[in-house]
């Protein structure tokens, strides 16, 4: 079974969503039977390639809040993120374009196992969210992909190409069209599922999706 997907990784409930579906396919012993696959999307598709402000700000400025109310909803992502066991402090986050991060990603699912390029997308939220890195440098990029089996030289040219960019726009057309407005979002057999739900609930629509399938 496939379960398709469309997250960014600038977002902080894409990465606890995939945290917690990867615990509830575990936990249901069906690893080896169901295949996460990830269709990129852009938050914001005109982020610039370096980070302006601190992310406090930048929330306040986007929803018309206050710093203070933005600095509360930044705390809560963090204790959320806790009972997953992710440590990660979204006040230090530097956001950036994200647009060569689902280049890479795409184009590793042509050149590594399904393993390898679930190593590399972790690897590519634990250097966001827990190193405080900018996902547009190619730098930090070439590092993730080197450490996921890549060859450098090749990926070094692949990301000064626009190869794949076509794609990552084409996924996005694809959540439009499917009327997804905002990530992570999961498609679990015929049902859609957004946010980063429960383990718990993640469990049930799965098994009752492989049950009405004759799957499980």
């Amino acid at each position: 079974m496939k379960i398709n997907y469309w997250a960014d990784y600038a977002c902080p409930y894409c990465y606890i969503g995939e945290v917690r579906i990867k615990r509830a396919i575990k936990e249901l012993g069906l690893s080896d039977k169901i295949h996460l696959n990830m269709f990129a999307y852009q938050l914001d598709p005109n982020a610039g390639q370096v980070a302006e402000g601190d992310m406090v700000t930048r929330l306040a400025n986007k929803y018309g809040i206050t710093k203070e109310e933005a600095a509360e909803r930044v705390s809560g992502v963090k204790e959320y993120a806790k009972e997953d066991g992710l440590d990660f402090d979204y006040t230090k986050v530097h956001f950036t374009n994200t647009l060569d991060a689902h280049r890479l990603t795409k184009f590793a699912m042509e050149h590594l196992t399904i393993e390898e390029v679930d190593v590399l997308r972790m690897a590519i939220y634990k250097a966001y969210f827990e190193e405080h890195l900018e996902l547009a440098n190619h730098q930090v990029l070439l590092d993730i992909a080197k450490k996921a089996g890549l060859k450098v030289d090749q990926v070094e040219k692949f990301l000064n190409s626009s190869q794949y960019k076509d794609e990552v726009i084409e996924d996005q057309k694809e959540a439009r069209s499917k009327d997804v407005k905002g990530v992570p979002c999961f498609v679990i057999g015929q049902v859609m599922v957004p946010g980063a739900m429960s383990v718990e609930t993640f469990k049930d629509i799965i098994k009752q999706e492989l049950e009405n399938n004759h799957l499980y």
